[in-house]
């Protein structure tokens, strides 16, 4: 499928599988917000910063390719850094975190904060149905049904942030078909086209 097929595209979301759950980012992490905005964080990115499974999640252990992060912000295992490296190198930053299970022993030292640098306007804010965030109208805060544009994103776009939507994050079709094909794990997508933005 080509980047102006409407049906090329894919919603990530970064909840709801059944795997372990972080809240929240490193301490020491710039504010959530920031990692909203499509800007590097390296520099303000703490070295060996760790994360831990939510407390509030004690049966859910298992540790998955794309975990479940309550503050919308993916975070995703080598292997995604892998496949979406080889797509678009360019366009994404990959923080390196340490996660660590309910009793703080070590889950994982592969794993990253996914902070997608490019955002393209895919959604057609004409047709789209929604509600504008209050402090900033250019944004949308809620969704209630989606339509892309995708004559407006370029031919080599694979993954980035909706323009007017930053905390959405789009994943072209060639891209779902290779974490298919590779196995990944706690992956939760939704056709792009006509979602309703509920992602339970």
């Amino acid at each position: 499928m080509t980047a102006t097929d409407a049906k090329a595209w894919w919603v990530l979301s970064t909840g709801g599988n059944s795997g372990a759950v972080i809240f929240g980012l490193p301490e020491g992490s710039p504010q959530e917000y920031r990692f909203f905005s499509g800007q590097r964080m390296r520099d303000h990115f703490p070295q060996d910063g760790s994360v831990q499974f939510s407390k509030k999640f004690r049966s859910q252990k298992k540790l998955f390719d794309s975990v479940t992060s309550l503050s919308s912000i993916p975070i995703v295992s080598g292997r995604i850094k892998r496949i979406l490296e080889s797509f678009s190198p360019n366009d994404c930053e990959f923080l390196p975190i340490t996660i660590l299970d309910h009793k703080g022993g070590l889950a994982s030292k592969d794993h990253f904060v996914l902070n997608l640098l490019r955002s393209e306007d895919i959604i057609d804010m004409e047709r789209s149905n929604y509600k504008r965030d209050g402090y900033n109208p250019d944004q949308i805060d809620r969704l209630r049904k989606l339509y892309l544009q995708p004559h407006a994103v370029p031919a080599d776009a694979r993954v980035f942030r909706a323009r007017t939507m930053m905390d959405c994050y789009f994943l072209h079709q060639s891209v779902v078909d290779a974490f298919t094909q590779e196995g990944i794990t706690g992956l939760r997508l939704f056709p792009a086209d006509g979602w309703d933005g509920n992602d339970m």
